[in-house]
């Protein structure tokens, strides 16, 4: 099937959620587990419940601010290791290189940062600081995975970029660190999007 192109349609039945047990103690998540805040100056991160993978490889977060109290602007979206990810590491920072992750885009500042280990890392200046913090009070990002380039592809306001981070494997964990000191964090409703993929 895979040799003559034959797709496979097959949703994810889990349900996209931020997992409260990898959440950081600065934010607050609702019940449906869909909608983060934060409401003081403190930073940390939240991973999701799902990992990027062929049935589930799309990713896509609104962020609502407070412009007027966007004083620390510091938003990364990056994919980390679960199964390394210790709990102790949701206070830290992605730029901290004792948290364990592939690769975090800097959203305000336009850039990738990725590492090959601890102790090597690259940074990617894709374009001048995003200037959209200062005109509006909400911004969208998302991430799709392709499966079979193992590729990363990265969108801001449903437009796809010009951005691909390559030898991404399957499974990799989609994690948000936040600085800002009031906003809101929502789930995107387009995260059921599925297509046809190949097994």
């Amino acid at each position: 099937m895979e040799f003559w192109r034959i797709p496979i349609n097959i949703s994810s039945k889990k349900r996209l959620e931020f997992d409260l047990t990898m959440t950081s103690n600065c934010f607050n998540i609702d019940k449906t587990k869909t909608i983060l805040t934060k409401n003081n100056n403190l930073h940390g991160i939240t991973l999701l419940n799902i990992s990027l993978k062929a049935t589930s490889p799309f990713i896509e977060f609104t962020i609502f601010f407070n412009k007027n109290l966007c004083k620390n602007r510091k938003i990364f979206l990056g994919l980390v290791n679960k199964k390394k990810f210790m709990n102790k590491n949701i206070n830290m920072s992605f730029e901290d290189k004792s948290a364990p992750y592939v690769f975090y885009w800097d959203i305000y500042r336009n850039k990738i940062i990725k590492y090959k280990n601890k102790a090597e890392s690259i940074s990617i200046g894709f374009e001048k600081e995003c200037r959209c913090f200062l005109n509006i009070n909400e911004i969208k990002i998302g991430m799709k995975y392709n499966q079979f380039e193992h590729s990363i592809k990265l969108y801001r306001n449903d437009i796809e970029i010009g951005v691909e981070i390559q030898n991404i494997n399957p499974g990799l964990t989609p994690a948000i660190e936040l600085h800002m000191e009031d906003c809101k964090i929502r789930l995107s409703s387009n995260n059921d999007y599925q297509e046809n993929f190949y097994l």
